[in-house]
Protein backbone atom coordinates (compact mmCIF):
# COMPACT_ATOMS: atom_id res chain seq x y z
CA UNK A 1 0.00 0.00 0.00
CA UNK A 2 2.94 2.58 0.82
CA UNK A 3 4.56 1.31 -2.70
CA UNK A 4 1.41 2.18 -4.02
CA UNK A 5 0.68 5.56 -2.58
CA UNK A 6 3.99 7.07 -3.43
CA UNK A 7 3.22 5.59 -7.27
CA UNK A 8 0.45 7.58 -6.51
CA UNK A 9 1.81 10.97 -5.75
CA UNK A 10 4.55 10.56 -8.17
CA UNK A 11 1.99 10.42 -10.78
CA UNK A 12 0.45 13.58 -9.48
CA UNK A 13 3.82 15.52 -9.43
CA UNK A 14 4.79 14.31 -12.93
CA UNK A 15 0.77 15.12 -13.71
CA UNK A 16 1.42 19.03 -12.77
CA UNK A 17 4.77 19.52 -14.34
CA UNK A 18 3.30 18.44 -17.85
CA UNK A 19 0.77 20.77 -17.25
CA UNK A 20 2.90 23.75 -15.96
CA UNK A 21 1.09 23.79 -12.79
CA UNK A 22 3.09 24.74 -9.59
CA UNK A 23 3.03 21.83 -6.55
CA UNK A 24 2.75 22.94 -3.12
CA UNK A 25 4.72 22.25 0.09
CA UNK A 26 2.94 22.88 3.04
CA UNK A 27 5.38 25.65 3.54
CA UNK A 28 3.93 26.91 0.20
CA UNK A 29 0.62 27.32 0.91
CA UNK A 30 -1.07 30.65 0.47
CA UNK A 31 -0.39 32.91 3.39
CA UNK A 32 -4.48 33.94 4.44
CA UNK A 33 -3.35 36.78 6.32
CA UNK A 34 -0.98 39.25 7.59
CA UNK A 35 -0.88 41.26 10.83
CA UNK A 36 -4.56 41.16 11.28
CA UNK A 37 -6.40 37.99 12.79
CA UNK A 38 -10.57 37.06 12.76
CA UNK A 39 -12.02 37.99 15.75
CA UNK A 40 -15.79 36.85 15.25
CA UNK A 41 -18.00 35.59 11.91
CA UNK A 42 -21.50 36.02 11.61
CA UNK A 43 -24.15 34.83 8.71
CA UNK A 44 -27.52 34.33 8.06
CA UNK A 45 -28.51 30.88 8.83
CA UNK A 46 -28.53 28.18 5.94
CA UNK A 47 -27.78 30.70 3.89
CA UNK A 48 -27.31 29.58 0.15
CA UNK A 49 -24.70 31.60 -1.88
CA UNK A 50 -26.04 30.02 -5.12
CA UNK A 51 -29.48 32.32 -4.79
CA UNK A 52 -28.39 35.65 -2.43
CA UNK A 53 -25.31 37.16 -1.63
CA UNK A 54 -24.77 39.65 0.81
CA UNK A 55 -23.48 42.93 -0.44
CA UNK A 56 -22.46 46.60 1.45
CA UNK A 57 -21.72 46.56 5.24
CA UNK A 58 -21.95 50.07 7.64
CA UNK A 59 -21.13 50.41 11.32
CA UNK A 60 -22.72 52.24 14.20
CA UNK A 61 -21.55 53.04 17.52
CA UNK A 62 -24.44 53.85 19.62
CA UNK A 63 -24.12 56.62 23.16
CA UNK A 64 -23.74 53.59 25.35
CA UNK A 65 -20.56 52.20 23.81
CA UNK A 66 -21.61 49.42 21.89
CA UNK A 67 -20.55 48.77 18.35
CA UNK A 68 -22.95 47.71 15.52
CA UNK A 69 -22.62 46.14 11.72
CA UNK A 70 -25.13 47.23 9.06
CA UNK A 71 -25.00 44.96 6.20
CA UNK A 72 -27.10 44.07 3.30
CA UNK A 73 -28.17 40.82 1.64
CA UNK A 74 -30.58 39.99 -0.88
CA UNK A 75 -33.74 39.92 1.90
CA UNK A 76 -32.90 43.28 3.29
CA UNK A 77 -30.93 44.61 6.15
CA UNK A 78 -29.18 42.80 8.87
CA UNK A 79 -28.33 44.48 12.62
CA UNK A 80 -25.64 42.88 14.51
CA UNK A 81 -24.02 43.89 17.24
CA UNK A 82 -20.09 43.07 17.51
CA UNK A 83 -19.33 45.31 20.87
CA UNK A 84 -17.96 42.01 22.03
CA UNK A 85 -15.80 41.16 18.34
CA UNK A 86 -16.06 37.37 19.29
CA UNK A 87 -19.50 36.44 19.76
CA UNK A 88 -21.51 38.93 17.34
CA UNK A 89 -24.99 38.52 18.26
CA UNK A 90 -27.59 39.45 15.27
CA UNK A 91 -30.35 42.01 16.80
CA UNK A 92 -32.79 42.57 14.28
CA UNK A 93 -33.27 42.17 10.22
CA UNK A 94 -35.29 44.60 8.13
CA UNK A 95 -36.80 43.47 5.18
CA UNK A 96 -36.31 45.14 1.85
CA UNK A 97 -39.58 45.81 -0.38
CA UNK A 98 -38.04 43.01 -2.68
CA UNK A 99 -35.04 41.13 -3.03
CA UNK A 100 -31.80 43.25 -4.08
CA UNK A 101 -28.45 42.67 -4.79
CA UNK A 102 -27.45 46.19 -4.30
CA UNK A 103 -27.91 47.89 -0.86
CA UNK A 104 -25.85 51.02 0.89
CA UNK A 105 -26.01 52.60 4.26
CA UNK A 106 -25.05 55.72 5.77
CA UNK A 107 -25.53 57.18 9.47
CA UNK A 108 -27.00 60.34 10.91
CA UNK A 109 -27.52 60.87 14.65
CA UNK A 110 -29.32 57.57 15.76
CA UNK A 111 -30.67 57.22 12.23
CA UNK A 112 -29.61 54.75 9.63
CA UNK A 113 -30.58 55.50 5.97
CA UNK A 114 -30.99 52.55 3.78
CA UNK A 115 -31.17 52.25 -0.01
CA UNK A 116 -31.24 49.65 -2.72
CA UNK A 117 -30.20 50.03 -6.09
CA UNK A 118 -32.31 47.74 -8.60
CA UNK A 119 -35.66 46.58 -9.26
CA UNK A 120 -38.45 45.80 -8.98
CA UNK A 121 -39.48 48.68 -6.87
CA UNK A 122 -37.53 49.30 -3.71
CA UNK A 123 -37.70 52.72 -0.98
CA UNK A 124 -35.77 54.90 0.62
CA UNK A 125 -35.66 53.02 4.20
CA UNK A 126 -34.58 55.19 7.72
CA UNK A 127 -34.20 53.22 11.04
CA UNK A 128 -34.11 54.64 14.18
CA UNK A 129 -31.12 52.92 15.95
CA UNK A 130 -31.90 54.77 19.79
CA UNK A 131 -33.91 51.85 20.75
CA UNK A 132 -30.60 49.65 20.75
CA UNK A 133 -29.68 47.04 21.74
CA UNK A 134 -33.51 45.79 22.28
CA UNK A 135 -34.81 46.97 18.86
CA UNK A 136 -34.62 49.04 15.65
CA UNK A 137 -37.58 51.06 14.18
CA UNK A 138 -38.60 51.39 10.64
CA UNK A 139 -39.93 55.50 10.82
CA UNK A 140 -39.57 55.25 6.89
CA UNK A 141 -39.90 53.01 4.33
CA UNK A 142 -41.09 55.37 1.41
CA UNK A 143 -40.77 55.30 -2.31
CA UNK A 144 -42.05 58.49 -3.07
CA UNK A 145 -38.82 59.81 -2.98
CA UNK A 146 -37.06 57.23 -4.54
CA UNK A 147 -38.23 54.05 -5.47
CA UNK A 148 -34.58 52.89 -6.36
CA UNK A 149 -30.89 54.54 -5.18
CA UNK A 150 -27.76 52.80 -6.00
CA UNK A 151 -26.30 54.39 -3.01
CA UNK A 152 -25.81 57.29 -1.07
CA UNK A 153 -23.76 59.44 1.20
CA UNK A 154 -23.89 62.07 4.21
CA UNK A 155 -22.26 64.72 5.37
CA UNK A 156 -23.33 67.09 7.82
CA UNK A 157 -27.18 67.33 7.35
CA UNK A 158 -27.05 66.63 3.60
CA UNK A 159 -27.60 63.06 2.16
CA UNK A 160 -26.71 62.69 -1.35
CA UNK A 161 -28.70 60.05 -3.62
CA UNK A 162 -26.13 59.16 -6.81
CA UNK A 163 -27.47 56.95 -9.54
CA UNK A 164 -31.71 57.45 -8.03
CA UNK A 165 -35.03 57.20 -9.56
CA UNK A 166 -37.66 59.21 -8.68
CA UNK A 167 -41.28 58.44 -8.58
CA UNK A 168 -43.36 58.56 -11.83
CA UNK A 169 -40.01 58.15 -13.61
CA UNK A 170 -39.76 54.59 -14.35
CA UNK A 171 -36.63 53.60 -15.67
CA UNK A 172 -35.72 57.15 -15.99
CA UNK A 173 -32.31 57.39 -13.40
CA UNK A 174 -31.12 60.89 -12.31
CA UNK A 175 -27.01 60.93 -11.00
CA UNK A 176 -27.25 62.89 -8.01
CA UNK A 177 -30.12 64.30 -6.04
CA UNK A 178 -29.19 66.56 -2.76
CA UNK A 179 -31.41 66.04 0.29
CA UNK A 180 -31.68 68.43 3.39
CA UNK A 181 -31.71 66.35 6.52
CA UNK A 182 -32.76 69.60 8.56
CA UNK A 183 -36.29 67.19 9.72
CA UNK A 184 -34.38 63.56 9.80
CA UNK A 185 -36.86 61.59 9.43
CA UNK A 186 -38.31 64.02 6.39
CA UNK A 187 -35.57 64.45 4.09
CA UNK A 188 -36.60 67.53 1.59
CA UNK A 189 -34.71 67.74 -1.73
CA UNK A 190 -32.24 70.90 -2.11
CA UNK A 191 -31.33 70.24 -5.55
CA UNK A 192 -29.58 67.68 -8.30
CA UNK A 193 -26.72 67.45 -10.37
CA UNK A 194 -26.04 66.61 -13.82
CA UNK A 195 -22.96 64.74 -14.86
CA UNK A 196 -24.08 64.96 -19.01
CA UNK A 197 -22.64 65.31 -21.53
CA UNK A 198 -19.73 63.55 -19.76
CA UNK A 199 -21.17 60.59 -18.35
CA UNK A 200 -23.73 58.13 -18.58
CA UNK A 201 -23.94 57.74 -14.65
CA UNK A 202 -22.73 58.33 -10.96
CA UNK A 203 -22.19 55.30 -9.14
CA UNK A 204 -21.73 56.82 -5.67
CA UNK A 205 -20.11 60.23 -4.03
CA UNK A 206 -18.51 60.93 -1.25
CA UNK A 207 -18.08 64.68 0.45
CA UNK A 208 -15.65 66.60 2.68
CA UNK A 209 -16.02 70.15 4.08
CA UNK A 210 -18.76 70.97 0.78
CA UNK A 211 -16.88 69.73 -1.31
CA UNK A 212 -18.47 66.52 -3.28
CA UNK A 213 -16.89 64.09 -5.17
CA UNK A 214 -18.88 61.95 -7.79
CA UNK A 215 -17.86 58.46 -9.05
CA UNK A 216 -18.95 58.54 -12.39
CA UNK A 217 -18.39 55.47 -13.66
CA UNK A 218 -16.98 55.64 -17.04
CA UNK A 219 -16.99 59.62 -17.39
CA UNK A 220 -14.66 59.77 -14.69
CA UNK A 221 -14.27 61.91 -11.44
CA UNK A 222 -16.10 64.97 -10.86
CA UNK A 223 -15.05 67.36 -7.89
CA UNK A 224 -18.12 69.98 -7.31
CA UNK A 225 -17.67 72.94 -4.75
CA UNK A 226 -21.18 72.38 -3.30
CA UNK A 227 -20.92 75.13 -0.39
CA UNK A 228 -24.08 76.43 -2.26
CA UNK A 229 -25.95 73.23 -2.57
CA UNK A 230 -28.99 74.75 -5.22
CA UNK A 231 -26.43 76.27 -7.08
CA UNK A 232 -23.10 73.43 -7.26
CA UNK A 233 -19.97 74.81 -9.18
CA UNK A 234 -18.40 71.93 -11.12
CA UNK A 235 -14.25 72.65 -10.74
CA UNK A 236 -12.90 69.85 -12.52
CA UNK A 237 -13.75 66.31 -14.27
CA UNK A 238 -11.22 64.19 -14.06
CA UNK A 239 -10.72 61.32 -17.06
CA UNK A 240 -8.31 59.34 -19.04
CA UNK A 241 -6.02 59.16 -15.92
CA UNK A 242 -3.48 56.16 -15.57
CA UNK A 243 -5.31 52.89 -15.03
CA UNK A 244 -8.83 54.70 -15.37
CA UNK A 245 -11.88 52.36 -15.94
CA UNK A 246 -15.33 52.56 -14.15
CA UNK A 247 -14.75 54.88 -11.55
CA UNK A 248 -16.50 53.40 -8.93
CA UNK A 249 -16.14 54.85 -5.23
CA UNK A 250 -13.70 57.38 -3.77
CA UNK A 251 -12.36 58.93 -0.08
CA UNK A 252 -9.94 61.65 1.20
CA UNK A 253 -7.90 62.46 3.96
CA UNK A 254 -9.48 64.39 7.03
CA UNK A 255 -7.27 67.42 5.71
CA UNK A 256 -8.97 67.01 2.28
CA UNK A 257 -5.02 66.61 0.69
CA UNK A 258 -5.08 63.16 -0.73
CA UNK A 259 -7.88 61.28 -2.48
CA UNK A 260 -8.07 57.84 -3.20
CA UNK A 261 -9.89 56.04 -5.87
CA UNK A 262 -11.16 52.96 -7.41
CA UNK A 263 -12.04 51.39 -10.41
CA UNK A 264 -13.59 48.19 -10.72
CA UNK A 265 -13.94 47.69 -14.40
CA UNK A 266 -12.10 46.17 -16.27
CA UNK A 267 -10.40 43.61 -13.86
CA UNK A 268 -7.45 44.29 -12.00
CA UNK A 269 -7.26 48.08 -12.32
CA UNK A 270 -5.31 49.49 -9.08
CA UNK A 271 -5.96 51.89 -6.34
CA UNK A 272 -4.76 55.47 -7.20
CA UNK A 273 -3.83 58.21 -4.72
CA UNK A 274 -4.39 61.93 -6.25
CA UNK A 275 -2.73 65.09 -4.06
CA UNK A 276 -5.42 67.72 -4.31
CA UNK A 277 -3.89 71.23 -3.47
CA UNK A 278 -5.35 71.98 -6.95
CA UNK A 279 -9.03 71.09 -6.97
CA UNK A 280 -8.96 72.27 -10.28
CA UNK A 281 -6.23 69.88 -11.61
CA UNK A 282 -5.86 66.79 -9.51
CA UNK A 283 -2.37 65.26 -9.66
CA UNK A 284 -1.75 61.62 -9.79
CA UNK A 285 0.90 60.28 -7.00
CA UNK A 286 0.65 56.64 -7.38
CA UNK A 287 -1.13 53.26 -7.91
CA UNK A 288 -0.95 50.26 -6.15
CA UNK A 289 -2.98 46.70 -5.56
CA UNK A 290 -2.34 43.48 -4.26
CA UNK A 291 -2.26 41.20 -6.99
CA UNK A 292 -2.36 42.39 -11.01
CA UNK A 293 -5.48 40.37 -11.27
CA UNK A 294 -7.01 41.87 -8.28
CA UNK A 295 -9.94 44.29 -8.04
CA UNK A 296 -10.08 47.15 -5.22
CA UNK A 297 -13.97 47.98 -4.43
CA UNK A 298 -14.84 50.27 -1.81
CA UNK A 299 -11.39 52.20 -0.10
CA UNK A 300 -11.48 54.38 2.75
CA UNK A 301 -8.45 56.01 4.64
CA UNK A 302 -7.84 55.77 8.09
CA UNK A 303 -5.80 58.39 10.38
CA UNK A 304 -4.53 60.01 7.12
CA UNK A 305 -2.62 57.57 7.02
CA UNK A 306 -4.01 54.03 6.18
CA UNK A 307 -6.21 53.03 3.14
CA UNK A 308 -8.75 50.00 3.97
CA UNK A 309 -10.07 48.41 1.12
CA UNK A 310 -11.91 45.78 0.01
CA UNK A 311 -11.26 44.06 -2.07
CA UNK A 312 -12.64 41.42 -4.96
CA UNK A 313 -11.69 37.86 -3.78
CA UNK A 314 -8.82 39.38 -1.85
CA UNK A 315 -10.25 40.14 0.99
CA UNK A 316 -9.73 43.31 3.49
CA UNK A 317 -6.37 45.09 2.21
CA UNK A 318 -4.28 47.74 4.08
CA UNK A 319 -1.79 49.83 3.20
CA UNK A 320 0.52 52.37 4.69
CA UNK A 321 0.10 55.81 2.71
CA UNK A 322 3.01 57.78 5.30
CA UNK A 323 4.69 58.26 2.03
CA UNK A 324 1.81 58.92 -1.05
CA UNK A 325 4.78 57.88 -3.43
CA UNK A 326 4.90 54.53 -2.21
CA UNK A 327 2.11 53.22 -0.80
CA UNK A 328 3.36 49.70 1.23
CA UNK A 329 0.76 47.03 2.11
CA UNK A 330 0.54 46.28 6.24
CA UNK A 331 -2.08 43.94 6.56
CA UNK A 332 -4.56 41.42 4.73
CA UNK A 333 -7.18 39.10 5.89
CA UNK A 334 -8.59 36.72 3.19
CA UNK A 335 -12.47 36.83 3.49
CA UNK A 336 -12.48 34.23 0.31
CA UNK A 337 -9.53 31.77 0.97
CA UNK A 338 -10.87 29.20 -1.73
CA UNK A 339 -9.10 30.62 -4.54
CA UNK A 340 -5.96 31.39 -2.77
CA UNK A 341 -6.79 34.93 -3.49
CA UNK A 342 -4.04 36.22 -0.73
CA UNK A 343 -0.97 34.44 -1.96
CA UNK A 344 1.09 36.86 -4.12
CA UNK A 345 3.69 34.27 -4.92
CA UNK A 346 1.73 30.82 -5.68
CA UNK A 347 -1.40 32.14 -7.43
CA UNK A 348 -3.04 30.58 -10.53
CA UNK A 349 -3.76 32.57 -13.13
CA UNK A 350 -7.23 30.98 -14.76
CA UNK A 351 -8.58 34.16 -16.46
CA UNK A 352 -11.09 34.66 -13.72
CA UNK A 353 -13.34 31.59 -14.04
CA UNK A 354 -15.70 29.69 -11.73
CA UNK A 355 -15.77 26.14 -11.33
CA UNK A 356 -19.05 24.05 -11.94
CA UNK A 357 -19.49 24.02 -8.17
CA UNK A 358 -19.85 27.39 -7.79
CA UNK A 359 -16.38 28.62 -6.17
CA UNK A 360 -13.43 30.90 -7.69
CA UNK A 361 -10.81 29.35 -9.30
CA UNK A 362 -9.14 32.61 -9.47
CA UNK A 363 -9.63 36.17 -10.19
CA UNK A 364 -12.63 37.88 -11.94
CA UNK A 365 -16.64 37.44 -10.82
CA UNK A 366 -18.29 38.84 -8.45
CA UNK A 367 -17.03 36.85 -5.25
CA UNK A 368 -15.50 37.72 -2.03
CA UNK A 369 -15.28 41.00 -0.05
CA UNK A 370 -17.67 43.88 -1.10
CA UNK A 371 -17.48 45.88 1.49
CA UNK A 372 -15.30 47.08 4.46
CA UNK A 373 -16.32 49.22 7.46
CA UNK A 374 -12.76 50.89 9.76
CA UNK A 375 -14.73 53.91 11.52
CA UNK A 376 -15.58 52.10 14.95
CA UNK A 377 -13.80 53.09 18.15
CA UNK A 378 -12.32 49.90 19.08
CA UNK A 379 -10.36 50.16 15.62
CA UNK A 380 -11.86 47.00 14.43
CA UNK A 381 -12.58 46.52 10.98
CA UNK A 382 -15.85 45.12 9.98
CA UNK A 383 -16.26 43.43 6.37
CA UNK A 384 -18.81 41.75 4.15
CA UNK A 385 -18.16 39.32 1.87
CA UNK A 386 -20.65 38.26 -0.63
CA UNK A 387 -21.00 34.47 0.00
CA UNK A 388 -19.69 34.48 3.89
CA UNK A 389 -20.92 37.31 5.72
CA UNK A 390 -19.74 39.30 8.62
CA UNK A 391 -15.98 39.48 9.41
CA UNK A 392 -14.64 41.26 12.55
CA UNK A 393 -11.32 41.67 12.33
CA UNK A 394 -8.38 43.26 14.21
CA UNK A 395 -6.55 46.13 12.54
CA UNK A 396 -3.02 45.92 11.64
CA UNK A 397 -2.57 49.29 12.78
CA UNK A 398 -2.49 51.24 16.28
CA UNK A 399 -4.07 55.00 15.96
CA UNK A 400 -6.46 57.05 18.13
CA UNK A 401 -9.91 56.75 18.30
CA UNK A 402 -10.24 60.39 17.19
CA UNK A 403 -8.60 59.20 13.60
CA UNK A 404 -11.40 56.94 13.29
CA UNK A 405 -14.15 58.65 13.65
CA UNK A 406 -16.83 58.36 10.91
CA UNK A 407 -17.94 61.85 9.15
CA UNK A 408 -19.37 64.13 11.65
CA UNK A 409 -22.53 63.05 13.82
CA UNK A 410 -25.45 64.97 12.16
CA UNK A 411 -27.31 67.85 14.83
CA UNK A 412 -31.33 68.08 15.97
CA UNK A 413 -33.62 69.76 13.42
CA UNK A 414 -32.24 73.89 13.36
CA UNK A 415 -35.19 76.25 15.15
CA UNK A 416 -34.53 79.88 14.74
CA UNK A 417 -32.22 81.47 12.96
CA UNK A 418 -28.47 82.33 14.57
CA UNK A 419 -26.05 84.77 12.88
CA UNK A 420 -22.44 83.40 12.12
CA UNK A 421 -19.49 85.06 10.88
CA UNK A 422 -16.48 84.26 9.75
CA UNK A 423 -17.33 80.43 8.37
CA UNK A 424 -14.65 79.07 8.12
CA UNK A 425 -13.12 80.98 10.74
CA UNK A 426 -9.51 80.41 12.62
CA UNK A 427 -8.92 82.61 15.35
CA UNK A 428 -12.75 83.58 16.54
CA UNK A 429 -16.29 83.10 15.53
CA UNK A 430 -18.77 86.35 15.85
CA UNK A 431 -22.58 85.20 16.90
CA UNK A 432 -25.96 87.48 16.08
CA UNK A 433 -28.12 85.43 19.18
CA UNK A 434 -31.65 86.41 17.88
CA UNK A 435 -33.57 84.87 21.00
CA UNK A 436 -35.96 86.75 23.38
CA UNK A 437 -34.78 88.14 26.21
CA UNK A 438 -33.62 84.61 27.92
CA UNK A 439 -30.57 83.05 29.53
CA UNK A 440 -28.29 81.74 26.36
CA UNK A 441 -25.83 78.75 26.60
CA UNK A 442 -23.46 78.66 23.91
CA UNK A 443 -20.14 75.12 23.79
CA UNK A 444 -18.51 74.05 20.74
CA UNK A 445 -18.80 70.29 20.12
CA UNK A 446 -16.13 68.47 18.01
CA UNK A 447 -16.66 65.67 16.02
CA UNK A 448 -17.39 63.25 18.23
CA UNK A 449 -19.62 64.93 20.29
CA UNK A 450 -17.26 66.25 23.16
CA UNK A 451 -17.22 69.82 24.03
CA UNK A 452 -14.02 71.29 23.45
CA UNK A 453 -14.66 75.36 24.51
CA UNK A 454 -16.90 74.93 27.88
CA UNK A 455 -20.75 77.07 27.46
CA UNK A 456 -20.44 80.61 27.62
CA UNK A 457 -23.44 82.18 28.87
CA UNK A 458 -25.77 85.45 27.76
CA UNK A 459 -28.49 87.38 28.96
CA UNK A 460 -30.48 88.50 26.15
CA UNK A 461 -27.52 89.73 24.31
CA UNK A 462 -28.26 92.69 22.27
CA UNK A 463 -25.15 92.57 20.12
CA UNK A 464 -23.16 90.13 18.78
CA UNK A 465 -20.74 87.93 21.07
CA UNK A 466 -17.10 86.84 20.28
CA UNK A 467 -16.23 83.20 20.84
CA UNK A 468 -12.21 82.10 20.74
CA UNK A 469 -11.99 79.34 18.60
CA UNK A 470 -7.82 79.74 18.69
CA UNK A 471 -6.04 76.58 19.30
CA UNK A 472 -9.17 74.46 17.66
CA UNK A 473 -7.02 71.45 15.10
CA UNK A 474 -8.80 72.56 11.75
CA UNK A 475 -12.53 70.55 10.99
CA UNK A 476 -15.73 70.90 11.17
CA UNK A 477 -17.47 71.33 14.78
CA UNK A 478 -21.17 72.03 15.88
CA UNK A 479 -22.16 75.44 18.08
CA UNK A 480 -24.44 74.45 20.66
CA UNK A 481 -26.89 76.67 21.65
CA UNK A 482 -29.13 75.99 24.27
CA UNK A 483 -32.09 78.28 25.76
CA UNK A 484 -34.76 77.42 28.61
CA UNK A 485 -38.11 75.36 27.08
CA UNK A 486 -36.78 74.98 23.57
CA UNK A 487 -34.55 72.26 21.23
CA UNK A 488 -31.12 73.00 21.41
CA UNK A 489 -29.93 74.56 18.31
CA UNK A 490 -26.79 73.33 16.53
CA UNK A 491 -24.97 75.11 14.03
CA UNK A 492 -21.89 73.79 11.90
CA UNK A 493 -19.01 75.68 11.98
CA UNK A 494 -15.60 74.93 10.02
CA UNK A 495 -12.32 75.52 11.52
CA UNK A 496 -8.86 76.16 9.61
CA UNK A 497 -5.57 77.15 9.95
Amino acid sequence: MRALRHLRLLFCCLLLNLLGLPHRTAAQRPATALNMSLLGRWGVPQFDPSRDRYNDIWGYAAPDGREYALIGSGAGTHVVEVSDPRAPRWVQTILGRSNSGWRDYKTYSHYAYAVAGDLPRQSLQILDLQYLPDSVHVVMDNDTISPSTHTCFIEGDRLYLASVQRPQEFLNWHFVDIYSLADPVNPRRLHHLNLQPYSGGAHAVFARRDILYVSGEYGGLFIFDVRQPTAPRLLTNLRNYAFSGYNHSNWTTTNGKLLVTADELKQGLPLKIFELSNLTQPRLLSTFNSYPLATPHNPYIIGDRYVVSSCYQDGVQVWDIADPLNPVRVGFFDTCPENDSSDTGMRQLSGGNSSNSGRPTGYGDFWGCWGVYPFLPSGNIIASDMQHGLFVLSPPYSIPIEAAAPPPPAPPAPITPIGLWPNPASAEVWLSLRYPSELLTVEIIDALGRVVRPGQSWSAPKAPVQLITQGLAPGTYWLRVTRPNEVTRMERLIITL
